[in-house]
């Protein structure tokens, strides 16, 4: 499968095999054209018995996730293709059912164990972190483009209805960040931006410091 994803996504990239060497040695992972080839050759090898490299290590799928700037779930699931995705011996997995695995959002085991509930949970929470601090730079964005239109004095009343969704906004935060914090895991890093509309509206963020 990663040998596949490789070839596909450096012929989308447009690099050649000995571009995406030079990018994996600039990284610290001293990669050759030839060991592009070869990775690439494992792909034909699975069909016909051509010969080809047969593992890259943790390092090497960082890297080639940095290179090919992609998630590293990417390299390892092609939901295009609809093919199952091979985990371990005896144990597959349809793409999307992989995918979601991999990002700790569906357990492949119904229901999931509790080692499982334990890692993802805060996967989980930080991702609504993410969101939310996303949908908050779109509602700044969207009042400062609006602001930016009008002459000073003017829409009062859509002012006032921004600066209400951006406190539902900051208040839904609240919660996945207090989450993390019942958990035991230090919140993720918040635009300053953010922490600071917070403080103007008197929203506590815990964990904001």
């Amino acid at each position: 499968m990663v040998a596949a994803r490789v070839r596909e996504l450096r012929e989308r990239s447009g690099l050649s095999q000995a571009d995406l060497a030079r990018k994996m040695a600039e990284l610290g992972t001293p990669w050759k054209r030839g060991t592009v080839v070869n990775l690439e050759k494992r792909a034909a090898a699975v069909r016909d018995g051509a010969p080809g490299r047969d593992a890259v290590t943790a390092q090497e799928l960082l890297a080639l996730a940095r290179v090919f700037d992609v998630p590293l779930p990417w390299l390892l699931v092609d939901p295009e293709a609809g093919t199952a995705v091979p985990i371990a011996k005896g144990v597959e997995a349809a793409p999307w059912t992989a995918l979601l695995w991999l990002v700790g959002k569906q357990a492949l085991t119904d229901p999931p164990g509790p080692a499982w509930d334990h890692a993802a949970l805060p996967i989980r929470q930080a991702c609504q972190v993410a969101t939310l601090a996303e949908r908050f730079g779109q509602l700044r964005t969207h009042r400062e483009n609006v602001a930016a239109l009008l002459p000073d004095g003017q829409d009062a009343d859509r002012a006032e209805e921004d600066e209400r969704q951006e406190r539902r906004v900051l208040e839904d935060l609240t919660r996945p960040l207090s989450a993390l914090l019942r958990l035991g895991y230090p919140p993720p890093p918040l635009p300053d931006d953010l922490i600071k509309r917070a403080a103007d509206l008197g929203v506590e963020l815990d964990g904001e410091g």
